[in-house]
């Protein structure tokens, strides 16, 4: 008699939560994040863990002390310029690679000079 109280509270369990297929969760949570509910969520969502990062970055530096960050900071002008080409040469160098690839022009290759050519 256990075993069938078991069974059948089991079975009500079933019915009243069945087991949901991955898809079925899928398509809920795409039908969420679509909604204007959703959205407004995950944009807060989105502030707010940008925000607790900010918060926590400030935190650490004022734990560190605003006056030895300031100290510490490279004072000549070299290290900027190698960040500077540093971070121009893989644009650069893409145009190059892409233009060579699909047979386009630098002007073309760029779409902020493309843009600046149709003007």
């Amino acid at each position: 008699m256990a075993g069938t109280v078991a069974q059948g509270a089991d079975s009500l369990v079933h019915s009243l939560h069945p087991r949901m297929s991955f898809a079925t969760i899928q398509q809920r949570w795409q039908d969420f994040a679509d909604s204007k509910t959703g959205k407004r969520i995950f944009k807060v969502l989105r502030y707010l863990l940008v925000a607790s990062i900010l918060a926590y970055l400030a935190y650490q530096l004022a734990d560190i002390g605003w006056t030895e960050v300031g100290r510490s900071l490279p004072t000549t002008p070299w290290f900027y310029a190698t960040v500077l080409a540093m971070y121009a040469i893989l644009p650069l160098a893409e145009v190059l690679i892409y233009g060579r690839v699909w047979d386009l022009s630098a002007r073309e290759s760029l779409p902020y000079l493309a843009a600046q050519a149709r003007a």
